[in-house]
């Protein structure tokens, strides 16, 4: 199927650059997909082209602070858990809130979200 929609084009062609290129997905480019709101679909495929984009940068929030912070679907965060659990218990000094602790503070209403974050490490 060819786009043809400016912003199916757009996607298609960022799709090309990181499918020649897998070095050019990176937590960076991820954080700015999450601050976005990509859709779920997105967030998936960069996954899949590199799974430790989800991992935890040298500075800066998580990929998985972000997406609680930035109000991501319960998906999102459960696809961005599986890539990398060992996210849900970093902090920063910048970022001082664990993804948990941000979400019970910021979308306590959110119930399933709670419970998603609130999994032990080993049933990641």
């Amino acid at each position: 199927m060819l786009p043809t929609s400016f912003t199916d084009k757009r996607w298609f062609k960022t799709a090309s650059l990181l499918r020649a290129d897998p070095s050019l997905m990176t937590s960076k480019i991820l954080i700015l997909a999450l601050k976005n709101n990509a859709p779920l679909h997105v967030i998936k495929f960069f996954l899949n082209i590199n799974p430790n984009a989800a991992g935890i940068p040298k500075e800066g929030p998580t990929p998985l602070q972000v997406a609680v912070q930035c109000n991501a679907s319960k998906e999102v965060v459960k696809e961005l858990l599986q890539a990398c659990p060992f996210a849900l218990i970093v902090t920063t000094s910048a970022e001082w809130l664990d993804p948990l602790s941000y979400a019970r503070r910021h979308r306590s209403e959110e119930t399933e979200l709670i419970a998603l974050l609130s999994r032990p490490l080993g049933r990641w």
